[in-house]
């Protein structure tokens, strides 16, 4: 039986001076890797970016992707990108990006919940952005999994959050 002392705090944090550049960060491989949405995170509103006085009109959303490719700890990678929860069929990066390439093509006035998202396969580009001498990855685009590819089996519960 777990007593209160063996279980750690999960909203613990350790005091550091680090200034990150000792931190071993594994990159996955720029490439294109079938993968599964395995994470779908209503992060509320945020504030403009470029009026932080100002909220956002439309939430934001997290989606979580596992993708077929291995750290060296034989453990998947699992990636991250944002969108803004908007359906707008002409400027909306989740719709054009994400939800149209996975089969949905919406018509003006027809509504869509991201949970349908959750558990799909798809596959994902893997991009990597440079920062000085640090290499991060991103997810560059979403596509569905061409035809005759087997769908990603995932070792990560799907899972789905709002705030």
């Amino acid at each position: 039986m777990a007593t209160t002392t063996d279980v750690r705090d999960p909203f613990e944090v350790e005091a550091t001076t680090s200034t990150g550049s000792d931190i071993d960060y594994e990159t996955c491989p720029a490439d294109s890797f079938p993968a599964s949405v395995v994470g779908v995170f209503d992060v509320g509103h945020e504030r403009d970016l470029k009026e932080p006085a100002k909220w956002r009109r439309d939430k934001s959303i997290v989606f979580m992707f596992e993708v077929a490719e291995t750290r060296s700890d034989g453990n998947p990678f699992v990636l991250v990108r944002k969108f803004s929860l908007s359906a707008n069929l002409v400027k909306s990066h989740l719709y054009v990006h994400f939800i149209n390439p996975l089969g949905k093509e919406l018509q003006p006035g027809e509504s869509f919940s991201v949970r349908h998202l959750l558990g799909k396969s798809c596959l994902v580009q893997v991009t990597h952005d440079r920062d000085g001498d640090k290499t991060y990855h991103r997810v560059g685009s979403i596509a569905k999994l061409p035809r005759g590819l087997a769908a990603y089996k995932p070792r990560h519960q799907p899972v789905i959050w709002s705030i």
